[in-house]
Formats: structure tokens, sequence, C-alpha cells
């Protein structure tokens, strides 16, 4: 299982921008017509391959590190016959900034690029699990970085989310500029992906599909590295586990009785149980995520061991327990358990775990399992020179790990870092905890005025109080304005329908602050009741004379149409977008909400709308002329309402009148042959434009 190679078709999406899962917690298919509407901002790698530095984002196991050396992998086919040249290296595998350099800066390949006038494309996977600190990798980067000659440099860089660094962030817009750099997140998998596993490991799709649904494990589902564990657990017992720490458990487990292929074909079963070799596996994990070590080095000479590794004989002593049996744990028993699907090499005589988040979450179990007391656990996770305790950056998903096992651990982070708690969807148990992380993540933004970054984790926080504790932030306007989004946030992500009327309050609200007023109108939009969503209609009706950029307004929209607000009303007071450039609420209204959900009884307003639109479409605002092209080919559709046919006629004609396409956008060249096909319709429309054919 752990070898199985899905042929997913990954996307990414700009950060800053929001990822809508609206196919029931799956990543809407950017490819389909929906799925643009959903999350337009959404691309597949190729889009922005070409950018010149990219940073490559996204949580752990969502599969960054695979994309990456995909792509080095292509790029090592290509170079044969390319002008352009490729470097990958993997920053967790070293220890110190000389041998760094050493492979990188001092490496052929990049000694070549220096001396020609050929294009470089540097490849730099796993900045957050390095060695080295984050903050020292960036400053040696960087250092390297300003000496180069960047208009032949095209630089991506992998790391998870919350550790991308402010100080290399900072460094690459003073060295390339604001525009060069580029940030985007890896997006979870769509439905398709996880069908399509499921039916490469033979399992029945569906059956599977509705169990991950069932037990409420699709946020497992969509990274890649927890749906293996899924489909492998699923296959062998025909049910899922609840709980994420049961989730990894069983997986590990089941890692950990899988030997290697060759083993298996000589039918070695080795010396140990699995959950022996799940034992060692821990002890190995502790070993070397509190050492920080990156691989276990095989060899027998210990003057070739590299800096950032292991030995065997510094893991083999002393016994462990397993099965209610104590055993020796030799270099026979570490290296049987290197054989198992938990680990993968690292190149000649090197060992390194299948992925991080198996050592992280062992690593935690270990401490657990041995009873290691409290002061101990906190002296291994928390930086002894950091007068406030906090948690060391690599180690922040054991921490997690830790505080949803032990509760002690718990109440220790969730008062100094709740935030690192939320990330990890790990610590969130139950109602008292949900409560305890509630209040902790409130105070924290209210305190630290942070930019919170955590929103699609918010629906693990529901429980029966939930809305005493988020009304006063909800509608107290003396609160901050990033806590009070954070508690709007948190109420419409886990749809708390009994503060449906305080944040109508807040909506309408004049004297409010109006990117509030705007939030709260977007979670009435997505989770609030007919009543509630209809008295947001002042909203749109009233001047909003600082709603510089519509927000307000298409947020109200959205809400609005089309159950709440009719053709009529809407299309007398369609404007042009006020601001040039922006893309929010409105413009996306505008080009793909309004037209995805009007009704065909409503085409003819519509259609009288958009020949209304006088001014040719290459002046016209973007989004207004993705609306005539969505209502044109509605309307196509649609010819047999009564009335539609002449009302798109008059369309035609005034398209004509500025020497314009009737389809010009982004679809014209996917609809275009249907246009030319269906002759039928062509001849209907004709004999229906002014004087019996002169369209």
């Amino acid at each position: 299982m752990s070898n199985l190679h899905f042929n997913w078709k990954r996307y990414w999406y700009p950060r800053g921008t929001s990822l809508n899962l609206a196919d029931d917690g799956y990543l809407p298919d950017p490819d389909s017509q929906s799925g643009k509407i959903w999350n337009e901002n959404v691309v597949p790698f190729e889009e922005i391959s070409g950018l010149r530095a990219l940073v490559l984002l996204g949580d752990p196991g969502m599969g960054k590190s695979t994309i990456l050396s995909e792509q080095a992998s292509v790029w090592k086919q290509r170079q044969h016959d390319s002008k352009e040249k490729s470097l990958f290296i993997n920053l967790s595998s070293y220890q110190s900034e000389s041998r760094l350099a050493d492979h990188l800066f001092e490496s052929q390949i990049f000694k070549e690029w220096l001396a020609g006038n050929h294009a470089l494309h540097l490849l730099l996977d796993s900045l957050d699990e390095g060695l080295l600190s984050i903050r020292v990798l960036a400053a040696c980067l960087l250092d390297e970085f300003k000496k180069l000659p960047f208009e032949r440099l095209y630089l991506r860089i992998a790391c998870r989310t919350v550790e991308w660094p402010d100080l290399l962030e900072n460094g690459l817009t003073d060295w390339l500029g604001k525009e060069a750099v580029k940030h985007y997140l890896l997006a979870p998998l769509r439905k398709i992906d996880v069908e399509e596993a499921a039916r490469i490991c033979g399992l029945d799709a569906k059956l599977f599909l509705n169990q991950v649904e069932s037990s409420a494990v699709v946020p497992f589902a969509i990274k890649p590295v927890t749906l293996k564990f899924l489909l492998s657990v699923y296959r062998r017992d025909g049910k899922l586990p609840g709980s994420q720490s049961a989730l990894y458990l069983e997986g590990c487990r089941l890692l950990a009785a899988e030997t290697s292929e060759s083993r298996r074909a000589a039918e070695y079963k080795g010396k140990l149980t699995a959950e022996q070799r799940l034992v060692v596996a821990a002890r190995i994990a502790a070993s070397m995520v509190f050492g920080n070590r990156n691989a276990v080095y095989l060899g027998a000479n210990p003057a070739e061991v590299p800096s950032e590794d292991i030995e065997i004989r510094q893991l083999s002593a002393g016994t462990e327990s397993a099965d209610d049996v104590r055993f020796k744990v030799g270099e026979r028993e570490i290296r049987e358990t290197l054989a198992t699907g938990l680990f993968s090499t690292r190149g000649s005589n090197r060992v390194g775990w299948g992925h991080q988040t198996y050592a992280e979450f062992l690593a935690a179990w270990y401490l657990k399992k041995h009873d290691v007391s409290i002061s101990q656990i906190k002296s291994l996770i928390s930086h002894p020179d950091d007068p406030n305790r906090k948690t060391i950056p690599q180690l922040g998903e054991t921490a997690a790990w830790l505080a949803g096992m032990i509760p002690e651990i718990f109440q220790a982070i969730v008062q100094s870092e709740p935030d690192l708690l939320l990330r990890s969807e790990v610590a969130t148990g139950d109602s008292l905890r949900r409560a305890a992380l509630v209040e902790a993540l409130l105070q924290f933004y209210e305190n630290e005025h942070v930019f919170d970054r955590h929103r699609e984790h918010y629906k693990n926080l529901f429980h029966p109080g939930l809305a005493d504790q988020l009304r006063p932030y909800v509608s107290d306007k003396a609160k901050g304005v990033i806590v009070r989004r954070v508690a709007i946030d948190v109420a419409e992500s886990c749809n708390v329908q009994s503060l449906n009327q305080a944040l109508l309050l807040v909506a309408l609200d004049r004297s409010d602050n109006l990117a509030t007023r705007v939030q709260a109108a977007y979670a009435i939009g997505r989770v609030g009741d007919d009543e509630t969503r209809k008295s947001l209609k002042p909203l749109v009706f009233e001047d909003n004379a600082d709603d510089l950029q519509d927000e307000l307004k298409g947020s109200a929209l959205s809400a609005l149409w089309p159950s709440h607000i009719t053709a009529g009303e809407l299309f007398s007071i369609l404007k042009p977008p006020k601001s040039e450039g922006f893309i929010g609420a409105y413009r996306v209204f505008l080009s793909s909400e309004l037209v995805d959900s009007l009704p065909p009884q409503d085409l003819i307003p519509a259609l009288e709308f958009a020949s209304s639109l006088r001014q040719p479409r290459r002046e016209m605002d973007s989004s207004l002329d993705s609306l005539i092209d969505g209502v044109a080919l509605k309307a196509w559709e649609n010819m047999n309402v009564p009335g539609v046919t002449e009302a798109l006629a008059k369309l035609v004609v005034s398209r004509v009148g500025t020497h314009d396409d009737l389809i010009k956008g982004r679809t014209a060249k996917t609809n275009h042959l249907s246009f030319l096909q269906d002759q039928n319709k062509r001849h209907r429309l004709l004999e229906s434009g002014p004087s019996g054919g002169c369209v």
C-alpha cells in the first residue's frame, strides 16, 4: 500500500485567497464549470510553473515534496535536450551551513550556471524540516542569493505554511521585487481523486466514500498521507477509526507490519511482531525527533556518519515492551524495523521516515507509552532560551500530538500557543477542550493582534456553549477587527444558527467597521436561514459610500440571489464595479454566481440588461464581460423558453453595433462550436431579429 502511486492532478491557489471545499468537504474539481465558480483562483502547477520565484506552501502530508520531486525528475529528463538546467536540494538533510553550501553553491551544476548564460531551475524542498533552524537556513540562503544573477534563475521553495519565515519572505522581496515572488498553497484532493485511489486499491469506491463521510473523516481523506492510512485500514477491517490519533496509530501499526517487497518475496517474516516493530519505530522516532536527526546511518564506519544522522548503535540498547512481553532491542531489531513501510531510503547506507508525520506522531506516542513526566516533556518541546517557554517550531506537530494525548500538556500549550493546537486537528476531542481552546484563541487574537491563518480548522471547534462564547466578540464594536473576524468565521464554520440575529445586526449597522460588516454578511450568505438572508436586502438598495470595493454589496447579493431578490430588482441595481482590478465579492457575483443561479424564466430581464450595456467589450469591466458570455450561453441553451429567442436576438444586434463577438471571454473557445453546429437555433435567432432576419 505505501508504495502505490496515484496519478492525481494537483492544484494550487494563491496565498491570501480563500478555498471553498463545497463538494461535501472535498475540493470541487477545478476542471469543471462549477469548480471554477467555487474557486476561480485554483490552478494546476503548469499554470504557475513559469513564475520566477515560487514559494510552495501547504500543511504536513499534503504532497508538496512529492510534486517538487516530480518536477525535479521532469527537469532531469529534459536537461539532456535543453539549454536550461535544474538542481534539486532537500534541505532537511543538512545540519551545517558548510555542508549545504558545498552541495548547493559549490556543486558542478551551480558553478556551470554561474559561468554560463543559461537558466537554472533551483528546487529547494523541506525548508521547515531542516536540521538547521529555519532562521539559520533562511539567513544562509539569502546571503548567497543576493550574490546571484537572478535574471537566469527560477526558484522554487517548499515549506509548511505556518513555518514560512518572515526573514526569507522579506529577503526575497527585497532581492527580486514584490511582484516576482509568488506564494501558492497546495489544495487538498478532489472527490474523484479519492475515488480513483479506492479503485486502484481494489475497493468499492462508492462504499468507501460513504464510510469516509459517515465517519466524519473527510478532512483526512483530502490529505494524501492520511488517505493512504484510511485506504489501508478500510481494506483490512472494512471500517474506519473515528479519531485522528486512532487513525495514525492504526496506520503506523499497519505500516510496521509491512516489510520490504524483497523480504516478502523471500518469505522473511522477521523476529518481531508488528506491535513490537511499532514500539521500536516509536523509539527511533523519539530519538530522531527530539535529537534533531534526519536519517539512520546503516554503515559500519563511524567516520563516515553524516552529522545529521543517528547511528544504529545509538538506538540499540535496553528493552521495550509490547504484547505484554519485554524484549531486547539490538541492531537486529532496529534493522528489521527499518525495513518496514514506515521508512524509505535516503541513499547509500541511509534510511529515513516515509513521511515526517509518522515520526511526529510516534515520538509523542512513545513518551505517552513510557509515562514520561510532564516536566520532562515540557523541557523536551520548549526552547530553553525562550522566557515564555514556547514550543520549538520544529517540534510543533509532535507537541500538538502530545497535547491530544496528555491533558496537562494541552493545558500548558493552550495558554500560550492555542493556534498550534488548532492547526493540528488533534487536540479538540471533547467539549471541555474545545471550549478551552476557543476561549484561548479569542484571547490570543485579541491580545496579539496577529493575522489569523487557520480558518479551515475552525469546524473542529463546535461545542454546546460555543454561541455564548462568540456572541460578545461578534457584537462588541470595541473589540479588535481581527478577533471579531475570527469569532464570525468560527460561527460560520460551525454553523451556529443562534448567532444569525447578532450577525445581521452587525451587517446592517452603518456605524460598525466595514470589514466586520462584510464578514458578517458573507457568513449569513453561507449559513444563515432564509429569514436572516432576506433581511440583508437594504444593503443592496441603499448607497454605502464607504463600500469602495463593493464588498458589502457583493456579499449581500450572494446571500439574496436568487431566492430573496427578484430578477427585476437585481438588474435594476447592477452597476460596473467601483474599484479597478480588485477581485472581490461583487466581481465574483457578476462574473459567475449570478448566471450560475439564474433561472431560465429570468433570462429575459438578464438579456435586456446585457443589451443595455453599450460599451465595446474591450472597454468593459471583465466581470460584465463574463456576465454577457454567461447570459448569452444560458439563453442559447434555453431558447425554448417564451421570449428568450427574441431577447437574445436583441443582444446580438447590440453587440454587432459595437463590432463585438457575442461570446468573447474564457468560455469562447469551449462553446464556439455549439453556436456553429446547431443550425436550427441559428435560423430561429436570425428569424427573430429586427425586420425578420437582419441580425
